[in-house]
């Protein structure tokens, strides 16, 4: 029974060692002409980034996406800026928004000064807070952004 004892304890140390270190929760794909990546989660709030690549009539446009924490109630009138504050740098972003609930920006292809900042430290950062007056939105983890922005980085500065 001895020799199967290092074997039996590695069986049932191997899915334990598999969650020590969670995964990102960030990731990208390429569909149809835009190059996308996101974050978060329902729970605190999630962020999606969209840039059209070269092959379509709005090549370089800059989209922008996010979806509140759960706990947040829609709001009544809905402000017209959001802060995105990353590592404690802010960000003051023009928004539109649906029904009081999701938040969109969309950048045209030569108004890229802040949309290229703010992709560069989302791909930096730990943290983004996004704020709106006097109340914290979402609090969402950077952590797999990196990887995740880069093709979304290199479409709206190619597009610059």
């Amino acid at each position: 029974m001895k020799p199967f004892a290092p074997l039996l304890a590695l069986a049932l140390l191997a899915p334990v060692s598999a969650y020590a270190q969670p995964a990102p929760i960030w990731g990208g794909h390429y569909n149809m002409g835009v190059f996308a990546a996101g974050g978060g989660s329902a729970a605190d709030g999630h962020v999606s980034l969209e840039c059209s690549g070269d092959g379509l009539a709005d090549a370089g446009a800059f989209f922008l996406q996010l979806e509140p924490a759960a706990a947040i109630e829609a709001f009544a009138d809905a402000p017209p800026q959001l802060d995105f504050i990353v590592d404690g740098e802010i960000f003051t972003v023009p928004v539109t928004a649906e029904n009081g609930a999701v938040f969109f920006y969309r950048s045209e292809p030569d108004d890229d000064a802040l949309t290229l900042a703010l992709i560069e430290k989302l791909r930096r950062g730990r943290t983004l807070t996004v704020s709106a007056p006097e109340l914290d939105i979402a609090r969402i983890s950077l952590r797999g952004s990196s990887e995740a922005l880069i093709y979304v980085q290199q479409c709206v500065a190619g597009n610059d």
